[in-house]
């Protein structure tokens, strides 16, 4: 009786998770744990990269989630934890088109996002890995699988840095070297492109050389700080103690850039750290109670380069740590682990508009009595899909003109 029980409560429940596994409900669930990761990682980097850099979290989340698939026992309890993934593989399969789809947008005159997943294989290597690996890895619709000769390195470094040369419009022209190929046999790559102009151009005769401030309000350097005088949506958000702003891209403003500026006495890496106590929706929700200002808004046109050749060391910190040493345990059909991780970014910010890309492994012209909107001093920012609430770039902003922009 009681196994009889107990196949009833599972006949009984495994139609409600299935029933409840839709694309609607999906793309709820998979806010927060993309959104968590996000700023657990950003909150590392803003450390590592004093306040300046930009990054694409969401790319390595999508790519520990494809390893995901093979990863068994305390590799898989790990990535689960850390990537907030759901229990039933049915979620994960929605999770993934969501964010695919968030990812993903025709080319138009202004806006084109580009996701290029790319799974590369030694060819010496690939007859061992356990097929039921590649199988679901090519249903998820994730990444592109291709087979090479790593023992010709030379060769097969050229053909992923011209994939990676092309998929991000030529912003990041490099990213493996020949020798990065020894004693490897797998690489995953994601590299995700952002074009975006502005749904109002900022005029460029409204553009001065102004200070730039610390968080301590002494002058470090010259920005190139663009004017605006519009309706936007902003706010101010008293759990992390900072006025947001945002700035719309397109007609159909289904994209955005979002700045975090903290509130006076209030240092940017407090501000980001508490991030994540909130959410993308917190942040929605608030314009919609507060409505649109017109504001004079002041900002930065500024670019960022960050190579992030330390993403081993913080996902560890973050909880992964099986996965990068030989206690790694996949369904591959023999030993596998990362020996590295890396991504390179870049961003630049003009009064047309933001171009974003990214690969994992003012004497002023007028102004009025409006609400003002100032980023003279060191913030924070994501580019997000506004109707998804998911965050694909983030960054931050401390170093101007006489810094170096690499980070």
């Amino acid at each position: 009786m009681a196994v009889l029980k107990c196949l009833l409560v599972v006949s009984a429940v495994l139609p409600l998770i299935f029933g409840q596994c839709t694309l609607p409900k999906a793309a709820i669930l998979v806010k927060r744990p993309v959104f968590r990761f996000t700023m657990d990682l950003a909150t590392r980097l803003a450390l590592d990269k004093e306040n300046h850099f930009v990054a694409s979290p969401i790319s390595q989340w999508i790519l520990l989630s494809a390893l995901s698939i093979g990863a068994l026992e305390e590799t898989s309890m790990e990535l689960k934890k850390v990537l907030e993934l759901h229990p039933h593989k049915c979620f994960n399969r929605k999770y993934w088109a969501v964010v695919n789809d968030a990812m993903n947008t025709e080319d138009s005159n202004d806006v084109s996002v580009k996701r290029s997943p790319l799974v590369v294989l030694d060819q010496s290597f690939s007859p061992f890995m356990a097929s039921s690996f590649l199988s679901n890895l090519n249903q998820t619709n994730m990444c592109k699988v291709i087979t090479q000769n790593f023992d010709d390195a030379p060769q097969t470094a050229g053909i992923i840095n011209e994939y990676v040369r092309e998929s991000t419009n030529g912003n990041i022209k490099e990213i493996i070297n020949p020798t990065d190929l020894y004693e490897t046999n797998l690489i995953l790559l994601d590299s995700l492109y952002f074009r975006g102009s502005w749904t109002t151009a900022f005029p460029t005769h409204n553009t001065d050389v102004v200070d730039f401030h610390n968080e301590l309000g002494a002058v470090v350097g010259k920005v190139k700080l663009m004017f605006l005088n519009s309706e936007f949506n902003y706010t101010n958000l008293d759990q992390i103690k900072a006025s947001v702003l945002q700035l719309p891209y397109g007609k159909n403003k289904e994209y955005s850039m979002l700045i975090f500026l903290p509130f006076d006495g209030v240092l940017l890496s407090t501000m980001i750290y508490n991030i994540k106590d909130i959410s993308l929706a917190t942040v929605f929700r608030k314009f919609e109670m507060d409505g649109p200002r017109t504001l004079d808004v002041q900002i930065p046109s500024f670019e960022i380069f960050s190579e992030l050749d330390n993403l081993k060391e913080l996902l560890t910190d973050m909880g992964l740590r099986s996965i990068f040493d030989f206690s790694a345990k996949f369904d591959l059909g023999v030993d596998v682990y990362i020996n590295n991780f890396v991504q390179k970014a870049k961003i630049e910010v003009t009064e047309d508009g933001t171009e974003a890309a990214s690969v994992t492994e003012a004497e002023l012209g007028w102004r009025s009595l409006d609400l003002s909107f100032v980023a003279n001093r060191p913030f924070f920012f994501m580019i997000v899909n506004s109707e998804k609430e998911l965050p694909l770039f983030v960054g931050a902003f401390s170093k101007p003109t006489g810094f170096e922009y690499t980070s």
